[in-house]
């Protein structure tokens, strides 16, 4: 029995109208968000359909990201047409699917713009409403100077929106906002944890490769993080890269002796190697010196593995 990690939670806020003509008059209040202007100006535009600002944010930093899409191209995925908008949970699903890392920004001003100086477009979630009504709306931000901002939005290619309009819709939407990465690549400010959680989305979602760029890109930052070393291990065990998940959940042992979840899988990765009986002198060897009687279920799982692996020795013994 094989043991994957688990896979991400999102949470849920829907596009449901179009929204243009901001003020374009920059705030006076406080330092410049900018020190020297910004444009990303290839970053493509879309002008968007009715009720479709997912579809045309999402194809933008596709775009942006080498991904050869258009809008019309991801409404069906994206698009719900009951709600006459998209959930940001769609709009996930579907840079995974085009084998990308959605990552969700720090809702700061100062994550936004440290992505933007990276090169990157960030697509931001926005809440046009007054008197309690909600008028969600995507949009991507493509630069900015002092105490205006850039985006694209709707029918406007360049949408210059003033520092504190920005804030005000983009607080009341949770200051949502999401970029798109390359495979392995990381961005601007990085939690690994959150970086890491979205690897384990790509890997759920079938992109086995993808995700072990991603595992291997935290490596390469944090050598001994016992996580993305899981991560990465697992990945190479599906796909039939035995001696390397063989050496990298020995690596995890080595440096956590008390991890059931990497012995287990050193097992399964041994038999499936052809090396059953190690497997289980392995299986054997940690059970007889790691305590679990305080941990039921990892007992039963080590115990269910190794009577799977002597039932196999029983089979090769009788062929």
């Amino acid at each position: 029995m094989i043991l994957f990690r688990g896979l991400l939670q999102w949470a849920c806020l829907i596009c449901i109208l179009v929204v243009s003509g901001c003020g374009i008059h920059p705030s006076r209040i406080g330092p410049p968000l900018f020190n020297k202007p910004i444009e990303l100006v290839d970053t493509v535009f879309f002008p968007q359909k009715k009720y479709q600002c997912g579809p045309a944010a999402l194809a933008t930093v596709l775009q942006s990201s080498r991904i050869d899409v258009a809008p019309d191209a991801l409404a069906s995925q994206v698009y719900l047409p009951g709600r006459k908008g998209s959930l940001q949970a769609e709009l996930m699903a579907a840079t995974r699917r085009y084998g990308r890392l959605p990552y969700v920004i720090q809702g700061t001003l100062a994550g936004l713009i440290a992505e933007l100086e990276a090169g990157r477009p960030v697509l931001v979630l926005q809440d046009y409403g007054r008197a309690g009504l909600r008028m969600y709306h995507y949009a991507v931000v493509v630069g900015g100077m002092e105490h205006t901002l850039i985006l694209r939005s709707a029918d406007e290619k360049r949408l210059f929106i003033n520092e504190s309009t920005f804030l005000r819709t983009w607080k009341r939407a949770g200051y949502w906002g999401m970029v798109v990465l390359q495979p392995g690549q990381l961005p601007a400010t990085l939690d690994r944890e959150k970086y890491l959680a979205a690897a384990a989305g790509l890997e759920g979602a079938g992109k086995v490769e993808p995700a072990a760029q991603c595992y291997q890109a935290l490596l390469s930052r944090w050598p001994a993080y016992d996580d993305a070393l899981f991560g990465l291990a697992t990945v190479r065990l599906a796909q039939h890269h035995y001696l390397e998940a063989i050496k990298l959940y020995r690596q995890l042992l080595m440096g956590d002796n008390d991890n059931p979840a990497a012995m287990n899988n050193l097992a399964e990765a041994l038999a499936a190697a052809g090396r059953v009986d190690q497997g289980v002198q392995e299986l054997d060897r940690y059970l007889e010196h790691t305590d679990l009687s305080q941990r039921p279920f990892w007992e039963k799982t080590l115990l269910t593995t190794r009577n799977e692996l002597q039932q196999r020795l029983a089979q090769i013994s009788h062929q």
